[in-house]
């Protein structure tokens, strides 16, 4: 799994590389094609559409496969975490519904990649999304860091109650678990101590 998170993060980097590319070609694109090749402008446009569809592409996956991944690893290395990079993971994961892996100070969730430390999570919640407020659509997990950074991915409510006493609690006791207007107001004062510890 280390491996595995290694070969992400560089791939992260080539990815950010073709984004830029992609963002520099069309317009570079039409210049080289109107000016210099003396080709009309409408001609131009065949090469120019296609590259505009590579770029909402590559800006697509970038977004949704290794933008949350780079905010988490700066994350950990404002906190002083980076280490947990090489803990241990399993090559399966641990919740294998929700798609995230347990090692002994971290896990990862899969869909947004990223890695969380146990001691940074300070609020966990069910989030359940109801159709005209009767019937459940969608169920996902919302795990809030104490920067203040918030992930939500789709989660298993059986495999969540499983994971919070089993494997964040025992780590982290001070996780505060659970939606409502207490819980809120014991993140806000967190996040007000994390940030005045900063200072």
């Amino acid at each position: 799994m280390k491996e595995k998170i290694k070969k992400k993060i560089k791939a992260e980097k080539i990815v950010k590389i073709l984004l830029i590319v992609s963002v520099i070609l069309p317009p570079v694109s039409m210049i080289l094609i109107s000016s210099v090749f003396k080709i009309e402008p409408e001609y131009g446009m065949i090469v120019f559409f296609p590259e505009t569809v590579f770029f909402i592409v590559m800006l697509s996956v970038y977004f949704s496969s290794f933008y949350p991944l780079k905010k988490s690893i700066a994350n950990l290395k404002k906190i002083g975490a980076m280490d947990v990079i090489n803990d241990v993971y399993p090559e399966e994961p641990t919740l294998p519904k929700s798609k995230i892996y347990c090692g002994n100070r971290a896990m990862i969730v899969k869909k947004p990649y990223c890695i969380l430390a146990y001691h940074d999570i300070a609020w966990i919640y069910m989030k359940v999304t109801k159709a005209y407020g009767i019937v459940t659509v969608d169920k996902s997990i919302c795990i809030c860091t104490r920067s203040g950074k918030t992930i939500e991915t789709k989660a298993n409510s059986d495999e969540i109650k499983w994971l919070i006493p089993n494997v964040i609690i025992p780590r982290n006791p001070s996780v505060i678990v659970g939606f409502g207007a207490e819980q809120m107001k014991r993140y806000k004062q967190v996040k007000a101590q994390y940030k005045n510890s900063l200072n």
